[in-house]
């Protein structure tokens, strides 16, 4: 019993990190839009179709991992006999498509794919250091 506890508040804890970066997400979108009305700039967000499809990945993905959390709580409040866990066909449908489909929507978002070479790179590849002798910046990169 004990187990089935923790395990019902890690899905908890789960669920409701994914629901507070979901908020979080669409609050940043909504005040960000927002406040480049009010002074008259585009959104700072690329307006392309690959960009959009990497939203919609974490948008689709985001989604699939909460109703799972849901699932997955119902499932263990009714005990290791319970109905849901006894019965494949809703296993199926809430845990395995849920899954299967936030990974395969990656594999169509992904980030390298949809933001582009200029977005996609992390700028911890080139790390600099001062030399101590003469105080110059060397990339270590070229090293």
């Amino acid at each position: 019993m004990m187990l089935t506890c923790t395990q019902e508040a890690g899905i908890v804890i789960q669920g409701v990190g994914n629901i507070v970066f979901s908020i979080a997400a669409l609050h940043l979108w909504y005040r960000t839009r927002r406040n480049s009305r009010l002074s008259g700039v585009p959104t700072p967000f690329p307006k392309t179709a690959k960009f959009k499809l990497f939203i919609a990945a974490i948008i689709i993905s985001d989604i699939a991992i909460i109703l799972r959390a849901i699932y997955r709580v119902i499932e263990l409040a009714q005990g290791w006999n319970g109905y849901l866990i006894t019965t494949e066909p809703w296993f199926y449908g809430f845990d395995t498509a849920l899954m299967i489909t936030c990974i395969a929507v990656w594999v169509i978002g992904h980030p390298g794919i949809t933001l582009g070479r200029e977005l996609a790179r992390s700028n911890l590849r080139k790390r600099k250091t001062v030399e101590e002798h003469d105080g110059s910046i060397e990339d270590l990169s070229e090293a």
